[in-house]
C-alpha cells in the first residue's frame, strides 16, 4: 500500500513537470524564494539619467529567464522580463521566476563581467546592496566604497538598446539606477545594507 502511495505521488509530480528525485529540494527552494521575495515588491531598475531605459533580461524567444540569459539595457516596455524583486536575503530575482538571480558569471564578484541570470545558489556573485546617495547597485561581498568595490554599470556608459549590464570597478563612477520605492533596499523589502542610511527590517 505504501509503495502505491509513493508511486502515485511520483506520478503526480511528473505530470506536473517535476522530477521526482529532487521534489523536496525544489519545494524547499520555492518556499524560501516565496518568503524572502514577496510579490508586492516587484519593480523596474531604470537608468536614472534616462528613465526611459530599463534593466532587461534578454529572453531570446523563450518564455522566461534561463541560466546564462544576458542582462542588458533596453527601452522600458512594461514587459515582465524587466520586472525584478530585491529579496530580503540580498538576491535580485526575476519576477517571472524567483529562482533566477542576477548573477556575476563564475560567481567571483571581484571580476569585471557581463551580467547574467542564473539559478539562485547563494554565491557571492548574487548578493547585492544599494547606496542611495550614489544610486549605485553594488556587490555586497565587494562593497562599494573601497579599492576592490564593484557595482552594476552599463558597458562603456551606453544606454543604447542591447548594451550589456556589467559588474564593474566602482573606483570610477557607477551607473545610477533608479530603484523606486518597491525595489529600494531601504524600503523594507531587503536586509541588504544601504551604505547611506542603514535601515533595520
Amino acid at each position: 500500500m505504501a509503495l502505491r502511495i509513493l508511486t502515485l505521488a511520483a506520478l503526480v509530480q511528473c505530470s506536473a513537470g517535476h522530477d521526482p528525485t529532487d521534489t523536496a529540494e525544489n519545494l524547499n527552494s520555492t518556499i524560501a524564494a516565496e518568503s524572502s521575495c514577496p510579490n508586492q515588491n516587484v519593480g523596474k531598475f531604470k537608468v536614472n539619467y534616462d528613465q526611459s531605459k530599463c534593466m532587461d533580461i534578454a529572453l531570446d524567444g523563450r518564455s522566461g529567464p534561463f541560466n546564462g540569459a544576458r542582462v542588458q539595457v533596453w527601452d522600458c516596455t512594461g514587459g515582465r522580463n524587466q520586472d525584478f524583486i530585491w529579496c530580503s536575503n540580498g538576491h535580485i530575482v526575476s519576477a517571472m521566476n524567483k529562482n533566477m538571480c542576477l548573477d556575476v558569471p563564475g560567481g567571483n564578484p571581484y571580476v569585471s563581467s557581463n551580467m547574467e541570470m542564473w539559478e539562485c545558489n547563494g554565491s557571492g556573485g548574487q548578493i547585492w546592496g544599494y547606496n542611495s546617495v550614489k544610486m549605485a547597485i553594488y556587490n555586497a561581498k565587494t562593497g562599494l566604497q573601497n579599492s576592490k568595490g564593484m557595482c552594476l554599470d552599463t558597458a562603456s556608459g551606453s544606454t543604447a538598446r542591447g548594451t550589456s549590464v556589467v559588474n564593474y570597478y566602482a573606483h570610477g563612477s557607477c551607473t545610477a539606477w533608479y530603484a523606486g520605492n518597491s525595489l529600494h533596499p531601504g524600503a523594507g523589502n531587503s536586509s541588504a545594507t544601504d551604505e547611506a542610511d542603514i535601515v533595520l527590517v
